[in-house]
């Protein structure tokens, strides 16, 4: 057996997991794990199946499309081998999260990655949200949210890349928060009452 990352990409509608696994399943593929998201009605996945060494990452993708097809279905189908030693190994890092806030800009989410890359800060997991202006608000400015899930190395000064990050959010106008993620997610955590 080997493994395989399948990913897909188009137009969102109902049934798009359930063909692309049943598809895999009926390959004797098995799934091992899967991430999906949706955005502005845009559906993202990436499926790591474990494939039998005698089926060919080509035909993976030929019954994809073949099954894609027959459902009018408008998504695109890449299928790779996949290498786990093939993996980025950095340096060990504990998980922080990275809010920015503020006025949208048109370089918002660049001049924060370039921080992260040129401080070997992998970026795990990334939301941007930016709400709809209502119509009846002439001259509104967009709201923008990014939130970061990163690894920081753990020889890091995080002293140094707060102030980098808080310099930056200055001079464009916007807020920073820099957390552990322990610590984010049992501040944002869900209470029952």
């Amino acid at each position: 057996m080997s493994k395989i990352a399948v990913s897909i990409l188009g137009i969102d509608c109902p049934g798009v997991v359930y063909l692309v696994s049943s598809t895999l399943s009926s390959l004797k593929c098995n799934i091992e794990e899967i991430s999906q998201t949706i955005l502005k009605g845009q559906f993202a996945a990436i499926f790591i199946a474990e494939k039998p060494d005698e089926m060919t990452e080509d035909k993976v993708h030929s019954e994809l499309v073949k099954a894609i097809d027959a459902r009018n279905m408008s998504l695109s189908v890449i299928v790779r081998p996949l290498d786990e030693n093939a993996v980025y190994h950095g340096e060990p890092g504990e998980p922080f999260v990275i809010t920015v806030d503020g006025e949208d800009g048109l370089n918002v989410v660049a001049a924060f990655t370039r921080i992260f890359a040129e401080s070997k800060v992998n970026i795990e997991n990334m939301k941007a949200i930016m709400p709809e202006l209502p119509d009846d608000r002439p001259g509104a400015k967009r709201r923008a949210l990014q939130v970061f899930e990163v690894s920081l190395p753990l020889s890091i000064d995080r002293s140094a890349l707060r102030r980098t990050l808080e310099d930056k959010a200055g001079e464009m106008g916007l807020r920073v928060s820099m957390q552990h993620r322990d610590i984010f997610e049992a501040v944002h955590r869900v209470q029952s009452i």
